[in-house]
């Protein structure tokens, strides 16, 4: 059920009714209203979760009982063996749909297309946070099953994070959480800003991309700004959707930190993973960096802890070596980072666009040849030039053919809609850097504040692209 659909409009909309008409019916009675609570969202969980292939409700099953049964297994007594053997049959769904699958396919053993049950990467990591927080006495284990059950099924996140944590979302779930006017509006206006990210601007961009990627002749120049573009839309794919989860959470009172912080205004890449899919970086800083002895190490085990960090997000992302790559080149940037202090948007920018590259490639030839392309744009630009210096008249119409014929391999394909929303956006993150979104809409008086709401409820509804595309994190 994507989450920019009218059909998840309706469903949370009946679940927002229900929740709190149950809240309300109940009136005073906190034990009821919590079980009521945590039972209504649970099961909407398992809907939600049914919707895309009822086949993979029992993984998701499997993943909450293990989560709950090791939490107390862990209470008793904890030992690194047991942490080990909690953590491993967690990750055994996991590793046998994700990775083992991958190893049978590429020895023969097995064949054709599997689909891989949705969100498991994340709800995995999510249960286990929830056994370690136990295991290390950060969270007393739950006796009753239904928290548990719903910390790790809990609908808006399940299918593409954020990666939640355990001390974090529990105590929220043992709480009576009786409508909040302010909590609603802030998340019906984080749900309006993700979808005009999202159906506005990213998908949007999506035809310009794969006409190049599908052109056989493209140049380099267009192979470029489909990189830059492609950087865009998918940080504006995964934000848009983070902020409608956020904000589909907020309606019920729940707080989820935010998942992206402004990465590509970042100075170094250092700086861009503290910024960029926060869940997921916090996660490997705490479970895998620091285990690893972070920082607190010799210099040199400092850059392996950092590449083996960066190589365990690229096989987390995927199975193929364009992950690998992926993941190692971050490794290799941020090592960089503590040798060279310089700091450059522009430069950490470029930087994570060529890692992209590897990211978005069908393989890690494609990835090369679209590099490679790279090195032809100042012969390209040089004999943009020499044509309108041409003589005769017309010179800027044959620049505008010429021009067109260098960055458009399809006639069809217009990008004038999606760039010009897309500096708008970058505009508007300038600003919000430093002065954070809703305070500040907050704080603006009526006129201002409805008419840049009623703007961005228009731009979604007469500027969303005419065919949505699937959240690219979706496949992970």
């Amino acid at each position: 059920m994507p989450v920019y659909t009218k059909l998840y409009g309706a469903f949370v909309l009946v679940l927002f009714v229900l929740y709190f008409g149950g809240i309300g019916l109940l009136r005073q009675n906190e034990k009821r209203i919590t079980v009521y609570s945590q039972a209504l969202l649970f099961l909407a969980g398992l809907v939600f979760y049914a919707y895309v292939g009822v086949l993979f409700v029992p993984v998701l099953l499997y993943e909450c009982a293990a989560a709950w049964s090791f939490g107390l297994f862990l209470a008793k007594k904890t030992t690194g063996v047991k942490k080990g053997i909690a953590v491993l049959c967690l990750l055994l769904p996991l590793l046998l749909f994700k990775y083992l699958r991958y190893l049978l396919t590429l020895a023969g053993i097995l064949s054709g297309t599997f689909f891989l049950p949705l969100g498991i990467s994340f709800f995995t990591l999510q249960s286990i946070t929830y056994v370690l927080a136990v295991a290390s006495g950060e969270l007393p284990a739950e006796k009753n099953p239904l928290p548990v059950a719903l910390f790790v099924s809990f609908f808006p996140s399940i299918s593409s994070g954020p990666i939640l944590r355990a001390k974090q979302m529990l105590p929220q779930f043992g709480r009576v959480r009786p409508f909040d006017y302010e909590a609603v509006t802030d998340g019906l206006k984080l749900i309006a800003w993700g979808l005009f990210q999202k159906l506005v601007i990213a998908d949007n961009l999506v035809p310009y991309i794969v006409s190049v990627k599908g052109a056989q002749d493209a140049s380099g120049t267009a192979q470029l700004l489909a990189a830059v573009l492609y950087s865009f839309q998918l940080y504006l794919d995964f934000s848009g959707y983070s902020h409608i989860v956020i904000g589909t959470a907020q309606l019920f009172g729940f707080r989820i930190p935010q998942n992206f912080d402004h990465p590509y205004l970042s100075e170094s890449v250092s700086e861009f993973w503290h910024r960029w899919h926060i869940s997921l970086s916090s996660f490997l800083r705490d479970y895998v960096y620091f285990p690893l002895g972070g920082s607190r190490v010799r210099e040199g085990r400092i850059y392996c802890n950092l590449l083996l960090t960066f190589l365990i997000s690229g096989i987390w992302h995927g199975n193929g070596m364009t992950f690998l790559i992926w993941g190692l080149l971050h490794g290799l940037f941020i090592c960089l980072d503590r040798l060279w202090k310089k700091r450059s948007v522009i430069l950490t920018f470029l930087l994570v666009t060529i890692a992209w590259v590897f990211f978005a490639a069908a393989s890690v030839k494609d990835a090369l040849l679209t590099i490679a392309s790279f090195i032809r744009i100042p012969g390209e630009l040089l004999h943009l030039v020499a044509q309108m210096k041409g003589g005769g008249g017309g010179s800027w119409e044959r620049l505008a053919t010429a021009w067109n014929r260098l960055v458009f391999p399809e006639a069809d394909v217009f990008l004038l809609q999606p760039v010009v929303f897309l500096l708008l956006f970058c505009g508007i993150s300038l600003f919000t850097k430093n002065h954070p979104g809703l305070p500040w809409i907050r704080g603006q008086k009526p006129l201002l504040r409805w008419s840049c709401y009623l703007l961005l409820i228009g731009a979604v509804l007469f500027f969303h692209a005419a065919a949505p595309v699937n959240f690219i994190y979706n496949q992970f």
